[in-house]
């Protein structure tokens, strides 16, 4: 559950950890996490754009335990560390370097949030707010695996520039 907040959190710095339940506010139909501005890296509040699917799970995960947490508790007391991580990897079998792509850490999932973005269609400028980037270039570049870019399919759907008939 961290590892999937840290991932859609648009930060490199993870403040998962500074996130109460409190902070869920209400906008338009979904719950929206709010980060207070001491938790950020650019020291700013932000809105913490999160999948319908992972708000979902973090409500049935809020709401199994023991007692329901205060608005005031944090959603992350911590945030697991990079042993914890690679061990969370093997339970679920994926290895934690991958020939010729590099490691699995928290920036891959950065790099997998922006690239699923993408593909998906977002439009450059939507991409750089999710992900919270003061520079464009950090979300073109760093950001984005364009291996998994569907260049193919957009170069066939171009217009031909020669009537070979």
């Amino acid at each position: 559950m961290a590892i999937s907040l840290v991932s859609a959190d648009g930060d490199p710095e993870p403040t998962g950890p500074g996130l109460s339940f409190g902070q869920f506010a209400k906008a338009r139909v979904t719950l929206v996490p709010r980060l207070r501005a001491e938790t950020t890296k650019s020291k700013r509040s932000a809105r913490l754009p999160v999948h319908a699917q992972l708000l979902e799970a973090l409500q049935a995960w809020r709401t199994a335990q023991p007692t329901v947490p205060t608005p005031e508790v944090l959603v992350f007391p911590s945030l697991p560390d990079m042993k914890a991580f690679r061990a969370d990897l093997d339970a679920a079998g994926i290895p934690y370097k991958v020939q010729g792509r590099g490691k699995i850490d928290f920036h891959a999932l950065r790099k997998t949030f922006g690239t699923l973005l993408a593909t998906a269609g977002v439009p450059r400028r939507v991409r750089q707010a999710a992900m919270r980037h003061a520079d464009p270039r950090l979300t073109e570049t760093i950001y984005l695996d364009e291996d998994l870019l569907p260049l193919f399919e957009h170069v066939a759907a171009a217009p031909a520039i020669v009537d070979l008939g």
